[in-house]
């Protein structure tokens, strides 16, 4: 399987797209494997590739990890991933997200973070939350924490019979943004 911006597909190759002066960034060949197991209630996916450039250029190789599932209704995932560049060296991701339903104004509200960690920009942590108290009006709150940027996001929509409203409101530690928007049809 041949995916991701800049890779050709040998179904629709033509010796024309890999010649002199065609921005290919030199790549010669890609191969990557894919496992998805379900473990009871829960689904595991390994991968791997490699991807090899003409020119004697470097070589490049990763592998990724992830576990997924529902417990009583909560959503968990946990997810790796390492990449060896011969441009950038080794390079690591880890994250854990989790999705909590509950139940707020008589209606379902969910609740979603997640807390990661790279070898290249530290930890963060995200954690927003979706809730509406009726059809017609619907919330979103965001916060996010890392190690160069905090930042929090507020937006509020309202759906009239022809006007959908929203308004949003964001920090972080430069600035602050306020807007607001009305669409409808007549």
């Amino acid at each position: 399987r041949y995916t991701g911006r800049g890779y050709s597909d040998f179904s629709d190759f033509t010796p024309q797209s890999f010649g002199i002066g065609i921005d290919n960034d030199g790549r010669r060949s890609r191969y990557e494997a894919i496992v998805t197991q379900r473990i009871g209630s829960a689904y595991l996916n390994a991968s791997g590739w490699a991807q090899e450039y003409r020119n004697g250029k470097h070589r490049d190789v990763g592998a990724n990890l992830s576990l997924s599932g529902t417990v009583s209704n909560i959503s968990l995932g946990l997810n790796g991933s390492y990449t060896e560049s011969g441009t950038y060296g080794s390079q690591f991701d880890t994250s854990f997200n989790i999705s909590i339903p509950f139940d707020f104004w008589g209606r379902k509200q969910y609740s979603n973070s997640s807390v990661s960690h790279s070898s290249l920009y530290g930890a963060s942590f995200n954690t927003g939350m979706s809730f509406s108290a009726n059809d017609d009006v619907s919330n979103n709150l965001n916060v996010n924490v890392s190690k160069n940027q905090r930042s929090a996001s507020l937006y509020t929509g309202v759906r009239f019979d022809a006007v959908q409203t929203g308004f949003s409101v964001s920090q972080n530690e430069q600035s602050t943004g306020v807007s607001a928007s009305a669409s409808g049809s007549i």
